[in-house]
Protein backbone atom coordinates (compact mmCIF):
# COMPACT_ATOMS: atom_id res chain seq x y z
CA UNK A 1 0.00 0.00 0.00
CA UNK A 2 1.66 3.40 -1.03
CA UNK A 3 1.47 6.22 1.02
CA UNK A 4 -1.46 8.80 1.21
CA UNK A 5 -0.71 12.24 -0.50
CA UNK A 6 -2.78 15.25 -0.56
CA UNK A 7 -2.03 17.86 -3.05
CA UNK A 8 -3.87 21.14 -1.95
CA UNK A 9 -3.66 23.06 -5.45
CA UNK A 10 -3.16 22.85 -9.26
CA UNK A 11 0.62 21.40 -9.89
CA UNK A 12 1.89 20.67 -13.36
CA UNK A 13 1.12 17.42 -14.82
CA UNK A 14 4.93 15.60 -14.75
CA UNK A 15 4.96 16.47 -10.85
CA UNK A 16 2.02 14.64 -10.43
CA UNK A 17 2.84 11.62 -12.65
CA UNK A 18 6.04 11.98 -10.57
CA UNK A 19 4.47 11.84 -7.27
CA UNK A 20 1.55 9.33 -8.34
CA UNK A 21 4.79 6.92 -9.10
CA UNK A 22 5.39 6.35 -5.72
CA UNK A 23 2.36 7.53 -3.92
CA UNK A 24 -1.58 7.73 -3.68
CA UNK A 25 -2.00 11.01 -4.75
CA UNK A 26 -5.70 13.05 -4.03
CA UNK A 27 -5.03 16.62 -5.80
CA UNK A 28 -7.24 19.37 -5.77
CA UNK A 29 -7.48 19.96 -9.67
CA UNK A 30 -8.56 23.35 -9.89
CA UNK A 31 -7.29 27.40 -9.47
CA UNK A 32 -9.98 28.17 -6.49
CA UNK A 33 -8.15 28.34 -3.25
CA UNK A 34 -9.47 25.75 -0.97
CA UNK A 35 -11.29 26.81 2.58
CA UNK A 36 -9.76 25.92 5.92
CA UNK A 37 -12.45 23.23 6.19
CA UNK A 38 -11.55 21.51 2.91
CA UNK A 39 -8.08 21.48 3.58
CA UNK A 40 -9.14 19.58 6.86
CA UNK A 41 -11.21 17.53 5.15
CA UNK A 42 -8.99 16.82 2.14
CA UNK A 43 -6.66 15.74 4.80
CA UNK A 44 -8.38 13.23 6.34
CA UNK A 45 -6.19 9.63 6.55
CA UNK A 46 -3.53 11.19 4.91
CA UNK A 47 0.41 10.65 5.71
CA UNK A 48 1.49 13.44 3.42
CA UNK A 49 0.78 17.77 2.06
CA UNK A 50 1.91 19.50 -0.72
CA UNK A 51 0.76 22.52 -0.07
CA UNK A 52 0.65 26.11 -2.39
CA UNK A 53 2.24 29.18 -1.19
CA UNK A 54 -1.32 30.57 -0.86
CA UNK A 55 -2.91 28.03 1.59
CA UNK A 56 -2.66 28.31 5.29
CA UNK A 57 -1.72 25.60 7.24
CA UNK A 58 -2.39 26.63 10.94
CA UNK A 59 -2.45 25.31 14.23
CA UNK A 60 -5.40 23.66 13.77
CA UNK A 61 -5.14 21.91 10.50
CA UNK A 62 -2.08 20.36 11.99
CA UNK A 63 -3.20 19.25 15.35
CA UNK A 64 -6.77 17.90 13.16
CA UNK A 65 -4.91 15.71 10.55
CA UNK A 66 -3.53 12.60 12.59
CA UNK A 67 -2.04 10.21 10.36
CA UNK A 68 0.30 13.47 9.21
CA UNK A 69 3.79 12.75 8.56
CA UNK A 70 5.01 15.29 6.46
CA UNK A 71 4.23 19.05 5.33
CA UNK A 72 6.36 19.69 1.70
CA UNK A 73 5.38 24.17 0.64
CA UNK A 74 4.93 23.88 -3.17
CA UNK A 75 6.91 27.09 -3.01
CA UNK A 76 10.40 29.05 -1.44
CA UNK A 77 8.74 30.45 1.50
CA UNK A 78 6.73 28.52 4.43
CA UNK A 79 5.48 31.46 6.45
CA UNK A 80 1.97 30.10 5.08
CA UNK A 81 3.19 26.99 7.84
CA UNK A 82 2.72 27.00 11.46
CA UNK A 83 6.22 25.17 11.78
CA UNK A 84 5.83 25.43 15.53
CA UNK A 85 2.67 23.63 15.63
CA UNK A 86 4.25 20.98 13.14
CA UNK A 87 7.69 20.56 15.05
CA UNK A 88 5.54 19.96 18.15
CA UNK A 89 3.78 17.08 16.29
CA UNK A 90 7.51 15.75 14.98
CA UNK A 91 6.19 16.44 11.60
CA UNK A 92 8.86 18.38 8.98
CA UNK A 93 8.24 21.10 6.77
CA UNK A 94 9.98 21.18 3.68
CA UNK A 95 9.88 23.90 1.06
CA UNK A 96 11.54 24.58 -2.36
CA UNK A 97 14.15 26.73 -1.86
CA UNK A 98 16.49 28.54 -5.05
CA UNK A 99 13.39 27.51 -7.03
CA UNK A 100 13.22 31.06 -8.35
CA UNK A 101 16.34 32.56 -7.59
CA UNK A 102 17.89 32.26 -11.95
CA UNK A 103 14.37 33.51 -12.76
CA UNK A 104 14.13 36.60 -10.61
CA UNK A 105 17.75 37.65 -11.34
CA UNK A 106 17.40 37.45 -15.14
CA UNK A 107 13.88 39.31 -15.03
CA UNK A 108 15.76 42.46 -12.97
Amino acid sequence: MKPTVFISGKIPAIAYEMLSRQFDVTMHDDLRLLSKGEIFEGLKDKDALLSLLSDSIDADIIAGSLNLKVIANYGAGFNNIDVTAATARGIPVTNTPIVSTDATAELT
